[in-house]
């Protein structure tokens, strides 16, 4: 496996995965962005991406309220999924 997940426990490696998920999704929002501005205009890009936020929103708020009853449906256990995908781009190098 390598010094990495010596260093990095299971918890730490599956915030990195997040973290890395995050800032592609970010980029992939920036290119999305700009050209939208050049072509729709800033209001109706901006009230898109109100639209999304109160969307968003009311998934957290929706979330908030169920999550109870959707974590007694499933048992979920320990997540190693991001374990596994750093392992495979660590031994791949």
């Amino acid at each position: 496996m390598g010094a990495c997940f010596d260093a990095f426990p299971a918890p730490a490696a599956d915030t990195l995965l997040c973290r890395a998920c995050r800032h592609v999704v970010v980029a992939a929002t920036v290119g999305f962005i700009v050209p939208s501005i050049t072509n729709l205009g800033i209001f109706a890009t901006f009230t898109g991406s109100a639209v999304l936020a109160w969307v968003g929103y009311g998934l957290v708020v929706w979330v908030l309220h169920y999550g109870g009853r959707m974590r007694a449906w499933v048992d979920l256990g320990t997540n190693d999924l991001g374990l596994h995908i750093l392992s495979f781009v660590w031994n791949s190098w």
